[in-house]
């Protein structure tokens, strides 16, 4: 059984309070460099892999990240001219910049107690490893893969094609998956929703950097998980992220 929207309700209430650690070890990820990408949206109908091979083949178009279940279309480096023919295409809907995202600094947590999980039946933070049957998606740096207070059971890597490199090179994901579900047992800490089994979307590199379509990348994963026992639920209740980029409203909302 899934506890669904109480804990949803619960774990939300406090992943805002979390901190932020000192950078880990590096390792290599894709570049950062967003000049010259864009992400390319395509129109509500249009079949996301036979339009994409058409202007692969018509215009050259290499995409570095499909994209099928958040949003329809692909993330690719483009000239000016692809840019304009791409512009003109009939399936397309929008083209906007693939622009630098950067990991967001958290305010100072005030723990556990400020949210009163310890006094929440869900959670029943008692010192006994009964852990939560929910789904949490932490969108960040990766988690720990290892680590023995945290209830990792896979992930998903967007930083560069080797998907399975979905671990933490830099700390914060793996102290965000802490303050939201760190077991409830004898040593560390203990989180909002003690247990609960988390997810790896990694979408920032080592230094805590990424690219708006590394982030799309990630949803559109999250988006596609089911639930294998019903089908037509999400599989991920929960989901965190913890990013922000500058700049100003284009007008290009929903597009």
């Amino acid at each position: 059984m899934r506890l669904g929207r109480p804990v949803a309700l619960l774990v939300a209430a406090v992943l805002l309070l979390a901190g932020m650690p000192a950078a880990a070890g590096a390792a290599p990820t894709a570049s950062t460099e967003p000049a010259g990408r864009y992400i390319v949206t395509y129109r509500p109908r249009a079949d996301v892999d036979a339009v994409t091979q058409r202007l692969q083949r018509r215009h050259a178009v290499k995409p570095k990240q499909l994209f099928h279940h958040a949003l329809r279309g692909f993330a690719a480096s483009l000239t000016g001219g692809q840019l304009r023919a791409l512009r003109r295409d009939a399936d397309v809907a929008a083209i906007v910049p693939d622009e630098k995202i950067r990991l967001a600094g958290q305010v100072t947590p005030t723990g556990i107690r400020r949210v009163y999980a310890h006094r929440s039946p869900l959670a029943k933070i008692d010192g006994i490893d009964d852990p939560l049957d929910v789904d949490i998606a932490i969108i960040d740096t990766g988690v720990d893969r290892n680590h023995t207070d945290l209830n990792v059971v896979g992930g998903y890597n967007c930083t560069s094609s080797t998907r399975a490199a979905w671990s933490d090179h830099h700390g914060h994901g793996t102290h965000v998956a802490g303050t939201a579900a760190a077991r409830d047992n004898s040593f560390g800490v203990v989180g909002v929703a003690p247990g609960a089994r988390i997810w790896s979307v990694r979408i920032l590199d080592s230094t805590g950097e990424g690219l708006l379509s590394w982030y799309v990348c990630g949803i559109d994963w999250i988006t596609a998980q089911k639930d294998p026992l019903q089908p037509t639920r999400p599989l991920i209740e929960v989901a965190n992220m913890s990013v922000y980029k500058a700049g100003s409203d284009d007008g290009n909302c929903g597009l």
